[in-house]
């Protein structure tokens, strides 16, 4: 298990996955993924590279190796130099491979997310934390006046994204993460953190009305519907609603945020098979067994958190969690050296490489197997700074 963790964590910071030439445009930046058989990274994805910063803090965490802060200065460089959008959100993708160009994620005009600004802000105080420079604590009061001032609604929930161009937010039904949702829940976690930094109770509220608002929409089953067309649940934003409540049930001490997480998870249980492999979606009233290692990795997560927080209620369910470790460790790719450690996306359980090496699932899976080892394997007293 430490070796699994030990061969991610050199996977993010030594397989070229973080951008490190001379060109400040793309120094520091973090791709989305590498293709393993085209040997290309297709774009540098502020989000992932947000996520990379609360990562490579966790790792400095455990190993108290300088490098990991080395690299997120870097990329935190890269976002405040090159992805803070002059309103404060974050500019989505900077695109390294001409076929891949999508106007609606592209730097130069395309739409800010606020979910992806809340996760590189959340990643900047992780940073800050420990190197409390000016200039990262001002790009975090940018974040948080953009986020405030022009996402939020005024209901509590916010608006899926920011269209630069015509200076509005908008909301497209299409696909779950442009459109509003409960997966903002996990903002609560920029909120919170805010909070603690600060004192300041307005941001303790922010998060606690988001929570409240995720809180009311949760099905009797146990579900939240991700899809608001066809009632679908996406099981990825799914579990970011449920990472926000217990983020918010450990830092808030609300147990009602707790037994909604607990109900949210015990529901997804019910798409995961024999032998640990979990489903992605749910449409139609059945799951499709469609694999993707991030998800894999978040129920894992979760589910480890839950263990130290209602032990008596997991235990039935230990075994399971277990399958689902051993299972999310034949994602991890074993090739060629230099991206040896990363994990692949899709679906891998006949040893084939079918997918890329994806920069967040490995990130969410060193987390889960470290979380796995301490709060279920060992015991240990539960943790949940610099989450993922």
């Amino acid at each position: 298990m430490a070796d699994s963790v030990l061969r991610a964590s050199n996977w993010l910071t030594e397989s070229g996955i973080q951008h490190r030439g001379v060109d400040p445009s793309l120094r520091g930046g973090v791709a989305a993924w590498y293709e393993i058989e085209e040997k290309q990274y297709p774009f540098l994805y502020s989000e992932i590279t947000g996520y990379a910063l609360s990562a490579l803090i966790f790792l400095y965490n455990i190993y108290k190796d300088k490098k990991y802060l080395d690299r997120a200065q870097l990329g935190a460089n890269w976002l405040i130099q090159n992805a803070l959008h002059p309103d404060g959100g974050i500019k989505t993708r900077f695109y390294l491979v001409k076929h891949y160009v999508s106007p609606n994620y592209c730097f130069h005009y395309g739409r800010i997310y606020t979910f992806d600004t809340a996760m590189v802000g959340y990643g900047l105080l992780q940073l800050y934390k420990i190197i409390p420079k000016e200039e990262y604590r001002t790009a975090i009061e940018k974040i948080s006046v953009f986020l405030i001032q022009k996402m939020r609604a005024k209901d509590g929930t916010f608006y899926p994204y920011y269209d630069s161009k015509d200076k509005k937010f908008k909301e497209d039904l299409e696909k779950w993460s442009d459109q509003r949702g409960t997966f903002h829940a996990k903002l609560a976690l920029f909120f919170i953190d805010y909070y603690r930094l600060t004192c300041n109770p307005v941001y303790k509220k922010y998060a606690a009305s988001l929570l409240n608002a995720s809180q009311k929409v949760q099905r009797k089953d146990g579900r939240f519907i991700t899809g608001k067309k066809d009632g679908s649940t996406h099981l990825h934003p799914h579990f970011y609603t449920l990472e926000g409540l217990l983020y918010g049930a450990v830092y808030l001490k609300r147990n009602d945020y707790l037994k909604t997480a607990v109900k949210g998870w015990k529901w997804s249980l019910t798409g995961v098979s024999a032998d640990g492999s979990v489903s992605s979606i749910y449409m139609d009233r059945s799951f499709l067994h469609h694999e993707r290692s991030d998800i894999v990795a978040q129920i894992l997560r979760i589910g480890a958190i839950l263990c130290e927080l209602e032990p008596s209620i997991i235990k039935p369910h230990l075994a399971l969690l277990k399958k689902i470790k051993g299972h999310l460790l034949l994602f991890q790719y074993e090739g060629d050296r230099k991206q040896k450690g990363g994990f692949i996306y899709g679906a891998a359980t006949d040893g084939l490489i079918r997918d890329h090496l994806n920069s967040w699932s490995t990130m969410f899976a060193l987390q889960a197997l470290w979380m796995y080892e301490s709060f279920v394997t060992k015991r240990k007293s539960l943790n949940l700074e610099n989450f993922i």
